[in-house]
């Protein structure tokens, strides 16, 4: 073990075992140097050691990409959102934000470099952007768009973001700017239900007959309820269409729909099935296609 100060000593406590060459003094870098010559420490990147031969666990890497972006760094994106409490976990890439006028080269590839820091930061170690950027960051940054829907309305489910605050955190430039704006205002409740003007629109699109609408149907509880389209397939059987709002993933009201579902089920009811209405907006095709498919007797309908 090099030989350090007090105070050096406890940074590497603090950020499990993990320290970067600027936190040293010249003296201490040398000796860390001569650590890693000697196999009793190893280097992270360039600018970061880690005070132990073990393989690094997700979070030491965390700490190493943090210190690796300098002074005034901070974690961005999903492991910020980790950070703040969403339930996911640690994983590279890790995105960091580097301090304005700061630049680094020879990057690990486990990193990715950001320029713009976020000032309405919260306190906190290791430091990260406030949640709210943090989601929309990692938004921008998911691999896909499904992706980016999954970390926005978890988050807002979590409760760990307002839709207000991810609105006002949203650069006019952003990447997917339309998508993060459509998935906060179908959440929100802010875009209403896909009317029946709208899907009869699209039956007629894709070659599907008119449905009935607002079919009324009793639970096993006595209750009555209304689907939204109901079809009467090829060969004489009943499919019924449910659309429904982002705001069903709530765990809440999911939790709702289940025992509604469940009733219905229990009542006899024919089998009906469920479409998102920001599903039917972005991209109908493979839901209404198989829709087709089965009413018109392309494919036989499975009993469920």
């Amino acid at each position: 073990m090099p030989k350090l100060s007090e105070a050096s000593r406890k940074v590497l406590a603090a950020q499990l075992d993990v320290v970067a060459d600027w936190q040293l003094t010249p003296r201490e870098v040398r000796a860390a140097r001569r650590a890693v010559a000697s196999e009793h420490w190893q280097r992270l990147s360039n600018h970061v050691f880690l005070a132990s031969q073990a393989a690094p666990s997700e979070m030491q890497y965390l700490w190493a990409a943090l210190l690796h972006g300098g002074r005034g760094a901070q974690i961005g994106g999903r492991n910020a959102l980790v950070l703040h409490g969403w339930r996911e976990s640690i994983k590279p890439p890790f995105d960091i934000h580097l301090a304005a006028g700061r630049s680094r080269r020879k990057n690990p590839s486990w990193v990715r470099i950001h320029h713009g820091c976020d000032p309405t930061a919260p306190a906190g170690s290791p430091t990260r952007t406030n949640a709210n950027r943090a989601a929309i960051d990692a938004a921008q940054w998911a691999r896909s768009d499904r992706e980016a829907m999954f970390i926005l309305v978890s988050a807002l489910q979590q409760r760990l973001v307002s839709a207000t605050r991810l609105v006002e955190s949203l650069a006019s430039n952003a990447h997917r700017r339309g998508l993060i704006l459509e998935v906060i205002r179908e959440y929100t409740g802010g875009v209403d239900s896909l009317n029946e003007l709208d899907f009869g629109a699209l039956c007629r699109r894709y070659g599907v007959p008119e449905p009935v609408r607002q079919v009324r149907v009793v639970d096993a509880n006595g209750v009555c309820r209304r689907i939204d389209a109901e079809f009467t397939t090829h060969d004489g059987r009943v499919l019924r269409v449910e659309i429904e709002g982002m705001h069903h993933l709530d765990p809440d009201t999911y939790l709702v729909d289940v025992d509604r579902h469940n009733d219905m089920v229990l009542a006899g009811s024919d089998p009906f099935l469920r479409a998102l209405t920001f599903t039917l907006r972005r991209d109908a095709a493979p839901f209404m296609r198989r829709l087709r498919d089965v009413v018109v007797g392309e494919v036989a309908l499975t009993a469920s």
